[in-house]
């Protein structure tokens, strides 16, 4: 039995999603420095980390989806997309623990992961999970 296809998972303390029936840790955070310039406690705006490989198919309709999410959320959410074949990308990868690709990770402002998509998903899903970080950054769309 794999991992089904869009899950959500909770996330543990150094921000990875820990997968079905686990714990949130309280005060889980996104290491500053990532992909932006960090406020006090966290982000300017809220991010979405979205960790890819071309060679992979389960990737390839992520990119439409993500440019959707910027459509809708470009002023409040900043969207990362990390190929996790670039070298450049290692420290991330490293960072979020990231195994299975895709893996979407939603980071709030305030630098504390909101949720982690990993698999293919629809763009409801992603759209669910920025909608709460970006209302984080600049309130109710």
């Amino acid at each position: 039995m794999g991992i089904p296809n869009g899950a959500t998972f909770p996330t543990d303390a150094a921000g990875i999603g820990v997968g079905p029936g686990a714990a949130v840790v309280p005060g889980a955070t996104a290491a500053a420095g990532f992909g932006g310039t960090a406020g006090a406690g966290g982000y300017a705006k809220g991010k979405v980390y979205a960790f890819f490989a071309n060679w992979a198919d389960q990737c390839k309709g992520m990119g439409s989806l993500l440019n959707q999410l910027g459509t809708a959320y470009g002023n409040a959410v900043d969207i990362v997309r990390v190929d996790i074949e670039n070298p450049a990308s290692d420290g991330l990868v490293d960072q979020f623990k990231v195994g299975p690709i895709p893996t979407v990770v939603f980071v709030a402002p305030n630098g504390q992961v909101s949720s982690t998509i990993i698999g293919e998903t629809s763009y409801g899903n992603y759209d669910a999970a920025c909608r709460s970080i970006a209302q984080s950054s600049v309130g109710p769309r």
